[in-house]
């Protein structure tokens, strides 16, 4: 309790899904005080930011576009954890300079930073150059730092489980490749120990499943749970552009994961970690258990 006296946490980027996530497990899971918690969003007038008031935390706004409103929303913080945006290619980086900026001027003593498991210069998904330059920012800040790479997202399967009944298969184009797909409520467990802990700087740590799966493993998992027939095609880009279009999702954004998938074909996804284990203590869930529990809720 007492090192935490010292620490003042802020969290950019608080009410999204992730953030929001990252500061209920905070609350439940450690003894981080809420009065030394600054949650920053850019609508402090949101459901989520208000039931935060509501909890004790102090709710600032901070736009990560914009870096006069992020010193005024840093003041007093001493430790900061960075949930990125969904801003693309160049306009990322120009968030994480303003960031790392504002944090230098409030004399911030510690950065924490989301990232991508497996990532490396030659990842062929098309966000690569952003995460690699975010990262570098945090550790040349000056400031200690700790980045949390994460693995690809489990959630996103499990909820797109009915239209993968409907058409008999998962039609991405990974070939044999395996992920480390992991659900966000487990990385945000894992963060949350990260962002309110002590001992954690100048470290890597990968937030993603002690096993992965490939694109056979998870329709077998499926047909299994369900009792329907699922069924592993080895599919084309061409198919996942067209699923993905017909599921709603603008085409730039399809073209975008579809490097994504080019990496888990070629293996870049696919190193299971402990280190969620090692953070909190419980294995990440697998996804036949994240299956289950969707059709019990």
């Amino acid at each position: 309790w007492k090192e935490h006296m010292a620490t003042t946490l802020a969290v950019i980027g608080a009410s999204g899904q992730l953030g929001s996530a990252v500061v209920a497990h905070i609350l439940t899971d450690t003894k981080f005080p809420p009065s030394n918690l600054i949650a920053i969003t850019r609508n402090v007038n949101s459901a989520k930011a208000k039931g935060m008031t509501e909890k004790g935390i102090k709710v600032r706004c901070g736009d990560a576009d914009k870096p006069e409103t992020l010193v005024t929303a840093l003041e007093g913080a001493t430790r900061v954890l960075i949930i990125p945006s969904k801003a693309f290619g160049a306009k990322r980086c120009q968030q994480y300079e303003n960031i790392v900026g504002a944090a230098k001027k409030c004399g911030v003593k510690h950065l924490i930073t989301f990232s991508l498991t497996g990532l490396s210069v030659e990842l062929k998904f098309d966000i690569t150059p952003a995460l690699t330059f975010m990262e570098s920012v945090v550790r040349t800040s000056g400031m200690p730092w700790t980045i949390l790479r994460n693995g690809m997202y489990m959630d996103e399967i499990v909820a797109w489980v009915p239209d993968i009944v409907k058409m008999g298969t998962i039609p991405y184009p990974t070939a044999e490749g395996k992920s480390t797909y992991v659900m966000k409520d487990d990385i945000a467990r894992a963060a949350a120990q990260v962002a309110a802990g002590e001992g954690h700087e100048n470290k890597v740590y990968n937030l993603c499943n002690c096993e992965a799966y490939s694109t056979g493993d998870l329709c077998r998992t499926i047909a299994e749970v369900t009792g329907k027939k699922v069924e592993f095609k080895n599919a084309s880009d061409e198919d996942y552009i067209k699923a993905g279009i017909a599921s709603g999702d603008p085409e730039p954004l399809v073209r975008a994961l579809l490097t994504m998938y080019w990496s888990v074909r070629d293996g870049a996804f696919g190193k299971p970690s402990s280190d969620i284990e090692s953070l909190t203590g419980k294995k990440p869930i697998s996804f036949k258990e994240a299956l289950v529990s969707s059709k019990t809720e």
